[in-house]
């Protein structure tokens, strides 16, 4: 397998005493960077992370519930792609800052505005809102 990687990328590879081709081949990929090389030496024989490892162990501690409660269940195995998925979207969930942001704005002026021209919208079929 050909690997691509920058000068720098493969200096620190060679710090590390790891082989190019053995971290592409554990990613399944031939391009590579520093964490690429960081992640195959603090893990060497799984694809995950430690971190990502962690972030997957800590969600199924979060979801760990009697579901039974709600009604009857059945356990059924996971596909291939659906562990790979569960594991992914578990680690993204622990691991990525979810942000909700809120703005208060004044329309009592638009709001007025609106009512204003709401006959003369509704006879040109026209339903106006604040959105338009």
């Amino acid at each position: 397998m050909e690997v691509q990687a920058s000068p720098s990328v493969r200096a620190y590879a060679a710090e590390k005493n790891v082989t190019l081709v053995d971290v592409a081949t554990s990613l399944k990929r031939s391009v590579l960077g520093k964490e690429d090389i960081d992640r195959f030496c603090a893990t060497p024989n799984t694809n995950l992370g430690t971190s990502v490892a962690s972030a997957v162990e800590n969600s199924a501690k979060y979801w760990a519930i009697d579901h039974a409660q709600f009604g009857p269940i059945s356990l059924e195995p996971l596909t291939r792609i659906e562990q790979v998925a569960e594991a992914n979207l578990s680690a993204a969930n622990a691991m990525i800052p979810q942000v909700t942001h809120h703005d208060y704005v004044e329309i009592s002026a638009i709001e007025a505005f609106r009512e204003r021209v709401k006959s003369e919208a509704q006879q040109r079929g026209v339903k106006l809102t604040a959105l338009d």
